[in-house]
């Protein structure tokens, strides 16, 4: 056989030995890989996990994955019974707080960051705009803390609820950093002095529950029957505006805390035991490498974009252009917000005697 004929043959074998193998590969049903994720995050991400699985994404050049999206809270994770163990747990986790990956830790649930942020967001105070003059004095002083405590029985607040949902708690630490003028938190300052300034407030909120999982979309349908004034993630605020545009006789305004927090969403890994056996152990390698490939697509440019869109900045110190961001600037949002005062949050068992005490107030 002539040499060029052998090399024509060899070619035609080695292309359908890689047609067959891509065919074998297609053919085989993909491992799973779940992610848990804060539901404040949840929608972009959910649509990502779409866009991604739409790919067929391979890792570690022979196994085909998917990527299921489960949403939780991080108070759900750390401050509850464990939910996760050994024979049920996602491979990767999106809370809203990094500091949650390390609470978690403490409750013997082990991640590993691999992605330290895949989008941020921080609080924002909303309030229609009759409310605001209430308690600002017809802007006499700061929309702030002091002005609703002040004037709490001239309004009604509508805060997320402290005890189920870390944005609602995160409220509270705003409030103590800006009672205690400072972002380090500790036991000491969430302690009784603060808890009888802030306690009024707590109770000023007519119901939590019908509040629902979104106060600003609430007030949006509502108006301000539902309650006067809010501090709410600013996800929740800019994505929700369009829904108060209808009134524009007392329409909504915007401003940012002094004391913010701000949630930066990061991936972590699995890092616990498996179940000898289970399908998360005999295909680890597999799911670790999905983890960190999906963790890889979010971060590409046209995911930071379709965040943005869903009211994630994608980076602090890069102002956001999406039209929900530029939207929101006619309310008082703006593109690079202080957040000079970034609260510090304090060690898990205070902040678990603490979520306890607000229970015994606002209820479970």
């Amino acid at each position: 056989m002539k040499r060029g004929t052998i090399f024509i043959v060899l070619f035609l074998v080695i292309a359908a030995a890689i047609v067959g193998a891509s065919t074998f590969l297609r053919a085989q049903p993909p491992v799973g890989v779940r992610i848990a994720v804060h539901p404040l995050a949840a929608d972009w991400v959910r649509a990502a996990a779409g866009r991604f699985n739409a790919g067929e994404p391979v890792v570690n050049g022979t196994t085909r994955i998917v990527v299921n999206i489960e949403p939780i809270d991080d108070l759900a994770v750390w401050n509850a019974n464990a939910p996760w163990t050994a024979s049920n747990h996602p491979d990767g986790w999106i809370p809203a707080l990094a500091a949650s990956v390390d609470y978690a830790a403490a409750s013997r649930i082990s991640f590993t960051t691999v992605v330290p942020s895949v989008g941020q967001s921080m609080l924002l105070w909303g309030g229609f705009t009759g409310e605001v003059n209430a308690i600002t004095e017809n802007g006499t002083r700061t929309f702030d803390w002091s002005a609703l405590q002040t004037n709490i029985g001239t309004v009604n607040p509508a805060l997320p609820h402290p005890t189920r949902t870390v944005q609602g708690l995160a409220v509270l630490l705003s409030a103590a950093a800006h009672y205690a003028e400072t972002e380090f938190l500790d036991a000491a300052l969430l302690g009784d002095d603060f808890r009888q300034w802030v306690r009024p407030i707590l109770e000023a909120v007519p119901n939590y529950n019908t509040l629902g999982s979104s106060p600003a979309q609430t007030l949006a349908a509502r108006g301000p029957s539902a309650g006067g004034v809010a501090l709410l993630p600013e996800t929740e605020w800019i994505t929700s505006l369009t829904g108060f545009n209808a009134s524009q006789t007392d329409p909504i305004r915007l401003n940012y805390p002094l004391y913010n927090v701000l949630f930066d969403f990061p991936l972590a890994r699995w890092n616990g035991l498996n179940d000898a056996g289970s399908p998360q152990d005999l295909n680890s390698a597999a799911i670790a490498a999905g983890v960190d490939a999906f963790g890889a697509f979010l971060m590409s440019d046209a995911e930071r974009a379709n965040a943005e869109a869903e009211g994630l900045r994608t980076g602090i110190i890069q102002p956001p252009t999406a039209d929900v961001f530029v939207n929101a600037q006619r309310y008082g949002a703006v593109n690079m917000p202080d957040l000079s005062h970034p609260v510090q949050l304090p060690e898990r068992n205070d902040l678990r005697a603490f979520i306890e005490w607000a229970r015994s107030v606002v209820g479970s």
